[in-house]
């Protein structure tokens, strides 16, 4: 991973830590994600990808627990961001 790509990493485990005033799941789980990304190039698996390993041992213990992913991608130029909702599986 390049120093750059390392660096947003970083910045993106920072900002889940700091919006997720929860204790770490250890249940079944689903997420429902929504990438606005500034251009069409980026490849959702891959942002997916990335996400995920982020999330662990923040919002859950290990991605194994995620039963459900609904994903999704739109263009937002001006407010670049990812939305996240999780929901305790039964």
């Amino acid at each position: 991973m390049t120093k750059e790509g390392k660096a947003i990493k970083e910045a993106m485990a920072w900002e889940v830590k700091n919006q997720w005033k929860h204790k770490i799941l250890d249940k079944a789980i689903g997420i429902e994600i929504y990438f606005f990304v500034p251009n069409k190039k980026s490849d959702l698996d891959n942002l997916l990808k990335g996400l995920l390993d982020i999330l662990t041992g923040i919002i859950y213990k290990d991605d194994s627990q995620i039963y459900a992913i609904h994903c999704y991608k739109a263009i937002d130029k001006q407010r670049p961001r990812i939305e996240i909702e999780v929901m305790l599986l039964k």
